[in-house]
């Protein structure tokens, strides 16, 4: 599988997102719209059918099979929240209302990250058990050892945002004390 193949595949997955939602905001086609997004994840499912199917016929994995698992597994657990914020940002976007900023003090930024972890790490265990399933369907652990690796070098990056993301509750960042205003006397 090439990556060709895979940028393809993931660049209709965004555009049919994105129209999906620019229908429903600028044309205002709710139809037209619920289909687009309907159709976004059949082209991770193409991407997921046209990896087994190269790993069937014995090709060795290469990394873009790895993305493959990486790209649905995003899809799956994170597609729900990927949807409402860009849906959320396309809206504001066609009434022209401010994006509100994300949260960055305190408890509520605290969550926010936590919560971040909790989809990173669901993401990590699905692509993760659909790398070892891939690995074990193969049966030929040498066409395959990067899926193993691919798993390695992802643990070692979710530790790494597990401790950013709770450092955030442990140490939580407080608000800046607003300066008082200068005296009008200069003292």
């Amino acid at each position: 599988m090439t990556y060709s193949l895979l940028f393809t595949l993931e660049v209709s997955f965004w555009f049919l997102l994105l129209s999906g939602l620019l229908a429903r905001y600028r044309l205002r086609h709710l139809r037209l719209s619920a289909t687009l997004l309907a159709l976004a994840p059949l082209a991770d499912v193409a991407l997921l059918g046209f990896t087994l199917a190269d790993l069937s016929r014995g090709a060795t994995a290469t990394p873009a099979h790895a993305l493959a698992a990486v790209f649905v597994a995003l899809s799956v657990v994170q597609g729900h929240t990927l949807i409402q914020t860009l849906d959320g940002a396309v809206h504001r976007m066609a009434t022209r209302k401010p994006l509100r900023p994300p949260p960055v003090y305190g408890a509520v930024r605290a969550q926010k990250e936590r919560t971040h972890w909790w989809l990173h790490a669901g993401t990590f265990a699905l692509a993760s058990a659909m790398l070892l399933g891939a690995h074990a369907w193969v049966g030929a652990p040498a066409r395959t050892e990067v899926f193993p690796q691919v798993i390695h070098y992802w643990s070692v990056l979710l530790s790494i945002d597990f401790l950013v993301s709770f450092s955030y509750t442990l140490w939580p960042k407080e608000a800046p004390q607003p300066t008082p205003p200068a005296s009008p006397t200069g003292e």
